[in-house]
């Protein structure tokens, strides 16, 4: 699947230096010219217009393709037409008549006398009936016709990523709407025929914030519909109040159940725990079946029930002794919620190695090690007195310590593998042919949570005569809590009276601090601590980097600006409207303010919060900021040895 505007899937074609290599479509043989085919019908005697969108992606300067139209069995060429690739999409319309015993036809994208091995994506393939092709383009449900609201949309207010400096997973991405709704089409409950959206106006559909200059498209915000609540009273404001969550929304409802992972790079543990998580798909993408609208799976939906999460991931720096085992929570007994969800587990692992979680506008999941900002030195943007506000502030609570205090875990593991790490409190009953999934979370004999290692089923007993067979199986061996399938194959109600799981025990009660601390500054601006509880980190030596790490960015009070605020017209631009558009999370700017004295110092953005007001007129940004000159990093072929800068502790 690749986003477009016109398709929901696009073909990516690679043809090798042969003259007159092609490409058909439509057509199931190798030789067209050998077998009948029957994937495109048409009647005959009749005018059709085929369009297409074609982008080349290497070697297409100069490559000439030739769209040809055929009839039955690739024997009658029904009409053809040339055009040029190049970097951008270009659509491509012919127009043609069937023979009198055309039933199906093909295409075929011809390189004409051409040695270049050219590769180039095909989207929006479209036959239609008559002369003229259709403005719009939908994913093959009539409903999509009418995705596009943003005539409906009165007031837009957008968010993603931190709005604190330091964090390691952003705050929650947020979209609200305010639509006009006097059609009533977005009321979930208005089922009256013309209502275009009768039935559709649903949480969990997909929802984006997009804007095009008629050049560029960019996409600003992705997630899903959560909540739509109309207003009442048909003499009344008559809108409706849309608020949609991004995909964090998913992580915090999934419980982590990795397998105890051992000398992992951060990286590949997120990776693991992104594929815990399922992301539904676009309802265009999906067939459901005796759904109406979507129930179609010979066209381009198939069944799935998921989506893989789209991710762009740095190489860690930090290797992690252990990790998932001690991914509980430490007070309370409820075993279905002790277990850290995907969203905190990913924290623990980002907070080991000081780097970054978020997703983008495109909703793609994004890790950045702890090396990502710092090597960040071109100026994508300068402010100079030109801002319509600024949050500053000296000194702040939370930015400046000089004292730093990072706790870390070291593990203890038992010396054999046959410790009690779970056992049925109580038998089960089970009907006949019936199964459950029961979850087994580790403890000691003190009721604490616990790790496990190597575990398996141990002393599993139960009701026994001639029509019984119970089975328990470990599907799932988390690192922290296993889970079991218990069935009852038999023909009448069984008991599963005892059932063990056992292995190794890990445990992390005896924790280690590393400290570090800068006196002159303690007596010059006061006490400052910060402490933070890394249960990733099990060696005191890496626990001890971390500290050092941090007291050198946070041991000098500044002055610093956490957002800056710009405004534009959000239909005629003008003003700051084009770094509104571009700017994102990572981007570093330069700022200078004369008020504050506070000249020529640069920031990376770290959130991004849009509103877009008045009918589109008013388009306001803020940006969320932390300093990029806090900590002077020495930079090799950047810095001289003789420098303020330092070297980075880890």
């Amino acid at each position: 699947p690749v986003q477009t505007d016109f398709s929901a899937v696009v073909l990516e074609v690679q043809m090798d230096t042969d003259l007159n290599a092609a490409c058909h479509i439509g057509i199931d043989t190798i030789d067209p010219q050998t077998a009948p085919y029957e994937d495109i019908p048409v009647l005959p005697n009749t005018q059709y217009t085929v369009s297409l969108r074609a982008r080349g992606l290497s070697s297409y300067s100069g490559v000439s393709l030739k769209l040809e139209i055929w009839g039955n069995n690739s024997v009658d060429e029904l009409t053809d037409d040339y055009f040029s690739l190049t970097g951008n999409w270009v659509e491509q319309t012919v127009t043609f008549t069937t023979g009198a015993s055309d039933t199906y036809i093909s295409l075929a994208l011809n390189k004409e006398n051409d040695a270049a091995a050219v590769a180039f994506q095909i989207g929006g393939i479209m036959l239609v009936e008559g002369a003229n092709a259709p403005s719009g383009y939908n994913a093959g449900q009539t409903i999509d016709l009418y995705d596009n609201i943003t005539q409906q949309v009165m007031n837009a207010e957008w968010f993603l990523g931190y709005q604190k400096p330091y964090q390691e997973v952003p705050h929650a991405s947020v979209l609200k709407l305010m639509l006009n709704n006097s059609d009533k089409r977005f009321s979930p409950e208005n089922v009256d025929s013309g209502n275009p959206l009768k039935g559709y106006v649903n949480p969990l559909r997909p929802i984006e914030v997009r804007s095009s200059d008629g050049v560029d498209t960019r996409t600003h915000w992705t997630g899903w519909l959560e909540s739509i609540a109309p207003t009442t009273n048909q003499h009344g404001e008559r809108v409706t109040q849309i608020k949609a969550s991004g995909a964090e929304h998913f992580f915090s409802n999934v419980t982590t159940a990795l397998e105890l992972q051992e000398n992992q790079r951060t990286d590949a543990l997120i990776a693991k725990l992104l594929d815990e998580v399922d992301i539904p798909q676009p309802l265009s993408l999906s067939a459901l079946p005796d759904m109406s609208g979507y129930d179609g799976i010979d066209t381009t939906a198939w069944i799935s029930d998921s989506l893989a999460v789209d991710r762009s991931l740095d190489a860690g720096k930090s290797i992690l002794a252990f990790a998932a085992d001690n991914w509980v929570r430490r007070s309370g007994k409820n075993d279905a919620t002790d277990t850290f969800n995907v969203y905190r587990a990913i924290k623990d692992v980002v907070a080991a190695e000081r780097g970054r979680f978020f997703f983008d506008r495109e909703g793609q999941a994004i890790f950045w090690n702890r090396h990502n900002l710092i090597t960040r030195l071109d100026v994508n943007a300068t402010f100079d007195d030109s801002m319509v506000s600024l949050d500053y502030t000296y000194a702040a609570q939370g930015e400046f310590s000089n004292d730093i205090t990072i706790t870390c875990h070291p593990r203890k593991i038992s010396a054999g593998n046959n410790d009690l790490l779970w056992e049925l409190d109580n038998p089960i009953k089970i009907a006949a042919g019936d199964e459950r999934e029961l979850g087994a979370p580790y403890r000691d004999d003190s009721d604490n949570r616990i790790g496990g290692r190597d575990v398996y089923l141990s002393n599993v007993t139960s009701s026994s005569n001639h029509h019984v067979d119970v089975s328990v199986i470990l599907i799932k061996r988390g690192a922290n809590r296993s889970t079991l399938l218990i069935r009852n194959n038999g023909t009448h109600e069984a008991e599963l009276l005892t059932c063990e799981v056992r292995g190794q025990k890990i445990t992390d009660f005896g924790t280690a601090e590393a400290t570090a601390v800068d006196m002159p500054s303690r007596v010059l601006y006061g006490h400052r601590t910060l402490g933070l509880n890394l249960l990733a980190v099990d060696q005191l030596d890496n626990a001890q980097a971390i500290a050092d790490f941090e007291l050198i960015r946070r041991k000098e009070p500044s002055g610093k600006i956490k957002t800056l605020t710009v405004r534009s017209h959000g239909i005629e631009g003008g003003d700051h409207h084009t770094q509104q558009l571009a700017l994102t999370i990572g981007d570093r700017i330069r700022i200078s303010e004369s008020q504050t004295a506070h000249d020529d110092k640069d920031y990376f953005i770290i959130g991004e919060e849009h509103r877009l007001q008045m009918g589109g007129t008013e388009y306001e940004t803020r940006w969320y900021l932390e300093s990029a000159t806090e900590a002077d990093w020495f930079v090799i072929d950047e810095d001289t040895v003789d420098s303020s800068a330092v070297l980075l502790p880890y």
